[in-house]
């Protein structure tokens, strides 16, 4: 089965670095607003790993526009009153910021 999505869009707030784990493992979360129609905005959270989380961190800021090529993940939590909770996101494999003029 193929797992593949790239999304373009801009950045809703700063990139939030964190360090997971025993090893202390490189992981970013960001949110990405992508236009689907003439006025809809679609919400999309991004979760980058290691190198490419480490990038997103120091070099995008909220209002970049970028551009992310991943998979799909959909997680799966029980919240503090045992309700199963789901939400889609985008794992990234690749993140681009174009420069524009």
């Amino acid at each position: 089965m193929i797992n593949s999505v790239t999304i373009a869009g801009y950045l809703g707030s700063q990139p939030e670095l964190m360090f997971v784990g025993e090893d202390q493992v490189e992981v970013c979360n960001m949110s990405i607003a992508v236009q689907t129609g003439k006025d809809k905005t679609l919400w999309v959270k991004v979760t980058a790993w290691k190198k490419t989380a480490v990038f997103c961190a120091d070099y995008l800021k909220a209002g970049s526009f970028i551009v992310v090529s991943g998979r799909l993940d959909n997680e799966v939590w029980q919240d503090a009153d045992g309700s199963k909770k789901q939400q889609m996101k985008v794992i990234a494999e690749a993140v681009q910021s174009p420069k524009t003029k």
